[in-house]
């Protein structure tokens, strides 16, 4: 088989690989990013729509058409969360410049524990932070009006069980 002039082999490609640096590894302890209004918008669109397949053509377009009302909600969220973040960035920024400034040696043990203890208060933090960050509405048909609804119900449901036993308890 003759291969004609005009394609080009792999080699080339393998070769101009071979040349390039290890690419950057990410720290674990840096802040993520949040997700932008539309991905919020698309996250809550997906779960209305379990077990269906949705394309993005179809989310996008529910995007464009949705009311500036609507629109404005997932941006004030992602806004509130990107508050945050910034707040973490600088946190991390501060923290990173001086574990560079002070050439602080330690164990690696000691160090990763560190980072892991570090790590999760800051979720714990975080978590904190999104649950106040969030804003509340009132249209029942988000997965945040549905876990607030079920929060609500289960509290009035234990303060009756626990009037219904002290009821109980003064026959």
């Amino acid at each position: 088989m003759n291969k004609s002039p005009s394609k080009k082999s792999n080699s080339t490609k393998e070769n101009s690989k071979k040349g390039r640096g290890k690419s950057k590894t990410k720290d674990e302890n840096e802040p993520k990013k949040p997700l932008n209004a539309y991905l919020l918008f698309s996250n809550d669109y997906r779960k209305e729509r379990k077990g269906e397949k949705v394309k993005l053509k179809e989310i996008s377009a529910k995007w464009n058409n949705l009311d500036k009302e609507k629109k404005k909600k997932y941006e004030e969220i992602f806004q509130k969360n990107k508050a945050i973040y910034d707040k973490e960035m600088e946190k991390y920024n501060k923290n990173k410049k001086e574990d560079n400034d002070g050439n602080k040696k330690k164990d690696k043990k000691s160090s990763k524990d560190e980072k892991k203890t570090s790590k999760k208060n800051e979720e714990k933090k975080e978590k904190k932070e999104n649950k106040k960050a969030k804003k509340k509405c009132d249209c029942g048909k988000c997965d945040i009006c549905k876990k607030e609804k079920k929060k609500e119900e289960k509290k009035e449901n234990k303060e009756e069980e626990e009037e219904e036993e002290e009821i109980e308890e003064e026959e």
